[in-house]
């Protein structure tokens, strides 16, 4: 098991140890093992809910880590329902820690329509910010390998933004 039961009551030194290579490394493994279906079912299997397994694995994501992101897009394909947008959303949170990065894994299964635009309902305020550190981070992709995935998630974000 990846993360202890209970994490949520000890969540600063859980998580601290959740996002260390070595539980990426411990996950990593189950998904090869397990594939990605049976291995997001057991990660899951406590809920999705905020102090979840799933949930402390989705903020391990939305660091924008390299290392995460590779255990994401590993998931990406066993993670559907709630489990599947909270992989999602956890990967429109990367976008601004680590643009090339995210914009790197998109394909058949992280398409920018679903990651380029802050995917939770939140206030005005909240929305304004996460678009303008976004764009900010897109803006600062020059790798021409990215670009066109770049031009694209900004026009999907300025898409969202006049909604």
């Amino acid at each position: 098991m990846m993360f202890a039961p209970g994490a949520a009551a000890c969540i600063g030194a859980c998580l601290i140890e959740a996002l260390s290579p070595e539980r990426r490394a411990v996950v990593e493994q189950q998904v090869r093992t397990q594939g990605p279906a049976r291995a997001v079912a057991d990660l899951s299997s406590d809920g999705v809910g905020r102090g979840s397994r799933w949930d402390i694995l989705m903020i391990a994501i939305e660091s924008g880590d390299v290392g995460w992101l590779r255990v994401a897009g590993a998931l990406r394909p066993g993670a559907t329902g709630a489990a599947g947008e909270a992989l999602l959303s956890a990967l429109s949170t990367a976008l601004r820690r680590n643009a090339p990065g995210v914009l790197g894994m998109m394909g058949p299964t992280i398409r920018a329509e679903d990651i380029c635009y802050q995917r939770i309902d939140a206030r005005p305020i909240d929305d304004k910010v996460f678009e303008v550190h976004t764009r900010n981070a897109l803006v600062s992709v020059a790798d021409p390998r990215l670009t066109a995935l770049r031009d694209k998630c900004l026009a999907i974000l300025t898409q969202h933004s006049e909604e």
